[in-house]
């Protein structure tokens, strides 16, 4: 009983008593100024904040970004004429066989029109159908400055727009790098401008990333050569160009396939380049996440537990991903069971934690109260 009574004393002289009078007033003061701290943050954060006005301006609609600062003064298009026509020069030499002066022509065409017409016999008039000829003018559809004007059109690319218009001819000018150099109209009219039209988030770097995968397998550039023959390298270019029309394909997964196919290459057990396609393009198209994907693919390819062969890589490699992708599935369930069942838990421990602080404060309190009235009975 003494030593406890010992332990009460040293906690009460030596804890709560430690400090002088003038310490506690300072310590009460600095207590009251961090209350009111407290209570002015609390009244501006209890203030309801208002939205920003939100407006997506051309440039950003051109650029497909959006201005994160809310800062419309530097949205200006910073490319000049002279830059667009440099560009423009360079697409130029690039396809001399091309047609760019002969835009169009006045052609002759037959027309009709309705007139009433008399007959003397009969005493009456009618109509009748009578045909005519006039002049009219005709757009060149093989010119190439007209087929840029209707890209520019269905792009929504005004004449001022010289920023937008350079990173067409950019992408075209890549694109026809890997194109014959006497099939370069009928390719730009029929593949290169849909490729741009309809593929909106389509970018110069995916076209130089699509032609990298290409590389890595072929062991060579692709080359566009006829439009219409099944075996030319513009189908299979045209396949990995679908997986990145919807703006999906992060760095990482480029990142993935690259590493996949050194791989691949090192083994030396899958040689045919087709088979190789199908696997960059599983990995592409894989609902995994980047990080899951590339998992994956370590495991599989440097694995030395699955047997394949070249004709059965593939096949081999789909079943791993479908077990991949549904123990994946599985591993994330748990993973939101046990995350919901440690946000219960942390619930409950910190009502306990709240429970603990309080009962702690109220004893201190006692004791504080046990300590005046010590001091009291000693002044009496």
């Amino acid at each position: 009983m003494n030593k406890l009574r010992g332990l009460l004393n040293f906690i009460e002289e030596k804890i709560l008593f430690r400090f002088g009078k003038r310490s506690w007033q300072i310590i009460s003061m600095i207590a009251i100024g961090t209350l009111l701290y407290a209570i002015s943050l609390y009244i501006w954060n209890a203030v309801p904040s208002s939205r920003e006005e939100v407006k997506i301006s051309k440039m950003e609609f051109d650029k497909n970004e959006i201005d994160t600062d809310f800062d419309e003064s530097n949205n200006v298009d910073a490319c000049a004429k002279a830059d667009y026509q440099k560009v423009l020069d360079s697409l130029k030499r690039a396809m001399p066989n091309s047609e760019w002066k002969k835009l169009g022509d006045s052609v002759e065409v037959d027309r009709y029109r309705w007139e009433e017409v008399y007959d003397p016999y009969w005493d009456f008039t009618y109509p009748q159908q009578i045909e005519y000829t006039e002049m009219e003018y005709r757009r060149n559809p093989q010119a190439i400055p007209n087929i840029l004007d209707d890209i520019f059109e269905y792009k929504g690319i005004d004449s001022s727009q010289f920023c937008q218009r350079i990173k067409v001819l950019r992408m075209l000018l890549e694109l026809n790098k890997y194109t014959s150099q006497d099939q370069g109209t009928n390719f730009l009219q029929s593949y290169h401008r849909n490729t741009l039209i309809y593929n909106g988030y389509l970018s110069l770097s995916n076209i130089k990333d699509v032609v990298s995968i290409f590389e890595k397998v072929e062991g060579r550039k692709p080359r566009f050569k006829d439009l219409y023959e099944e075996k030319d390298d513009l189908n299979q270019f045209s396949k990995y160009v679908d997986y990145f029309k919807n703006d999906s394909i992060t760095k990482s997964r480029i990142e993935t396939v690259t590493e996949t196919l050194k791989k691949i290459k090192g083994k030396g057990i899958i040689k045919t380049a087709a088979f190789k396609h199908r696997i960059s393009e599983k990995i592409l198209e894989s609902s995994l996440t980047d990080a899951d994907i590339t998992a994956a693919c370590d495991d599989f390819f440097t694995s030395t537990e699955f047997k394949y062969t070249d004709k059965s890589a593939v096949g081999i490699f789909y079943k791993y991903h479908r077990l991949y992708s549904r123990k994946v599935r599985l591993a994330e369930e748990l993973l939101a069971e046990e995350t919901f069942e440690k946000e219960m838990n942390r619930e409950h421990y910190y009502e306990l934690g709240i429970l603990s602080f309080a009962s702690v404060l109220s004893i201190a309190t006692i004791l504080l109260l046990f300590s005046i009235r010590g001091i009291l009975k000693e002044k009496k």
